[in-house]
């Protein structure tokens, strides 16, 4: 059996106090801005939608700044970068994206949204909430080109995606925010319709 702790120790021999050093800046960022965002992305969504408490895994950064939403376990695992790695997405917005997906599980959602798509239509539906909730505290926007860039450089649902493709899919995902925020739909009606769209968008 693979002893993966002593591993561990073997390939990473300080990898609690490097984990230490580098939870200090995003545990900084999240205590200044953190609990702003999710309750920005609350006033849209509905506090319903957000989990009361999660679990928060920093793992070692090999892809420059990645996180995952574990949906069924409240769980979320986000790569501990020392830096913000984009000039307009900071790593404190990407993970009030991450949190802001976990409560994606509950029946009210996850009824409505095939299992296999699920994650996908939870990431996609917080990017603009996220975005919206970081221009109301006056350090992120929410545009097109805004939608395109964290698209690309936090990998959402565009392993094989074009620049033109990620560019479509950023004025689909716009389009929907504007409609869901005008009030003529339920946040849980607009999801599955945000699934058509991205489901039809990506064929």
């Amino acid at each position: 059996m693979l002893d993966t702790e002593r591993l561990l120790g073997i390939l990473h021999p300080n990898f609690e106090a490097i984990m230490k050093l580098r939870l200090g800046p995003l545990k900084e960022q999240w205590e200044a801005y953190g609990p702003g965002l999710l309750y920005q992305i609350s006033q849209v969504v509905g506090a319903e939608l957000l989990v009361d408490s999660a679990q928060v895994y920093l793992v070692t950064p090999v892809m420059g700044g990645l996180g995952w939403s574990h949906l069924n376990t409240n769980r979320c695992h986000i790569e501990a970068v020392l830096t913000n790695q984009h000039p307009h997405l900071s790593e404190v917005m990407r993970l009030a994206w991450l949190l802001a997906q976990l409560g994606f599980e509950r029946p009210i959602y996850s009824e409505r949204i095939h299992a296999d798509r699920l994650p996908v239509v939870a990431g996609l539906s917080m990017l603009p909430a996220t975005l919206w909730a970081a221009e109301q505290l006056g350090f992120g926007q929410l545009t097109a080109d805004s939608l395109r860039e964290a698209l690309e450089f936090w990998k959402i649902d565009n392993p094989a995606r074009s620049p033109a493709q990620l560019e479509a899919l950023a004025q689909v995902l716009l389009v929907w925010w504007e409609t869901l925020t005008s009030g003529k739909v339920e946040w849980s009606v607009a999801l599955t319709g945000l699934d058509r769209m991205t489901s039809m968008e990506g064929e």
